[in-house]
């Protein structure tokens, strides 16, 4: 890699080891102190598998940009020592990414009630590959002259995933040597930019801070819960997530609506509404922020049946009845997902889904307890007001004791 590097015009750094086999895989590690701002990668953008089909005119356009950057690279593997990228492809040769395309029906029917519940009623990949891209495939001869089988392009489409970086809005593309350097939530060394020097594009790594003589040297994927990176990147980090969020159901809302509120079914119309007003559907929720999702639980509530949906609306403690019939609605949901996770057999669990599980019930579980101190403090309030009414008279407060208009954010 290190001649193929200086043949392609790529800068790399000698003080790190780009290509470190740990215990639990392959990282970058410093062999050498690096100071804060000194550059660990340059490297022009036509050295990344991805360039030809997001700059210029692509072979492979019709498709998502996962597809085309993933038929990049089956048309370079289908090259062998042909392909200019043969050095870098070579180290991946053994790279096994256990991310959501690569899970089996099985691995996906344990994500039941987590952030990745959806996973378990999604169309049989292998069905959508023999009918959406096999065709255009076996067609396309002059870049692919032998048969992809789907699992060669289940294994390619999952490299790009796991291992892809964007440039502005182009991308994903593969980047040699950056995607070699592993994810830290919270204490990255560096992270990858956009380089636009004297009409060069590409990308650039710079330390953001120190590296030390056998320090493992981590980069950034982005700001993004441990069910994200499992989804893209077929792992969970070991260390803690300051980014942790949960991903609430669409069916597990819609089950606990109807348990709570059979008499107001559930509301696809509702759903729409909200979605077009820009409402997160579904809402996710974390330790102490659920806002969304008693949004989600007021607009599809008995409270709102007849109103219009619009955005930027927030319930507070003082619209008292429609804010607690939120609150008891989303404990509802809450309360369902961690009951359908306790259900799933942890025996039959993959060790990165087990952690899944153990992660988001423990953030549900204090989740649970957050709308639970809201929902009490609301309804002291309420009948702290009730009495106060009752004192006053009906006539005494002019309203009744009843709530003022919600209020746009």
């Amino acid at each position: 890699m290190i001649g193929w590097a200086k043949e392609n015009n790529i800068t790399i750094n000698d003080k790190l080891d780009y290509h470190h086999q740990f215990s639990y895989g392959r990282g970058c590690i410093a062999k050498q102190k690096v100071e804060e701002g000194e550059e660990i990668l340059r490297i022009p953008l036509e050295h990344c598998i991805g360039h030809e089909a997001h700059f210029g005119t692509s072979p492979f356009s019709q498709f998502s940009a996962v597809i085309q950057t993933t038929l990049c690279l089956l048309k370079e593997q289908l090259k062998g020592k042909e392909s200019k990228f043969d050095a870098y492809l070579q180290t991946l040769k053994d790279e096994r990414p256990h991310n959501l395309i690569m899970f089996s029906d099985e691995e996906r029917g344990t994500l039941r009630g987590t952030s990745l519940d959806w996973a378990t009623e999604t169309t049989d990949p292998e069905v959508n590959y023999r009918e959406k891209f096999l065709p255009f495939i076996e067609e396309s001869k002059e870049n692919f002259p032998t048969r992809i089988t789907y699992s060669q392009f289940r294994r390619a489409m999952s490299l790009v995933l796991s291992r892809g970086f964007h440039l502005n809005d182009k991308g994903p593309f593969l980047v040699p040597f950056a995607d070699s350097l592993n994810h830290h939530c919270e204490h990255p060394h560096t992270g990858l930019e956009g380089m636009f020097d004297s009409g060069e594009v590409g990308f650039i790594m710079r330390a953001g801070k120190a590296m030390f003589p056998d320090e493992e040297v981590f980069n950034t994927y982005g700001d993004l819960a441990s069910h994200q990176l499992l989804q893209t990147f077929g792992f969970i980090p070991r260390h803690n997530n300051p980014h942790e969020i949960f991903a609430c159901s669409q069916a597990i809302i819609k089950s606990a609506m109807e348990e709570h509120c059979p008499e107001h079914p559930y509301d696809p119309k509702k759903v729409a509404a909200m979605k077009k007003a820009g409402i997160p559907f579904p809402p996710s929720v974390s330790e102490e922020d659920v806002s969304e999702l008693v949004t989600v639980c007021f607009w599809l509530g008995p409270h709102a049946i007849n109103e219009e949906v619009v955005a930027n609306v927030t319930l507070e403690m003082n619209d008292g009845e429609p804010y607690c019939e939120a609150l008891r609605m989303a404990l509802g949901v809450v309360s369902a997902s961690i009951d359908t996770m306790s259900e799933v057999p942890t025996n039959v669990m993959r060790p990165s889904i087990q952690q899944l599980h153990k992660k988001e019930r423990a953030l549900l579980h204090i989740t649970r307890r957050t709308i639970i101190k809201e929902l009490t403090m609301t309804l002291m309030i309420d009948g702290n007001e009730g009495k106060n009414n009752k004192r006053r008279g009906s006539d005494g407060s002019g309203n009744g004791g009843k709530r003022g208009k919600r209020r746009r954010r």
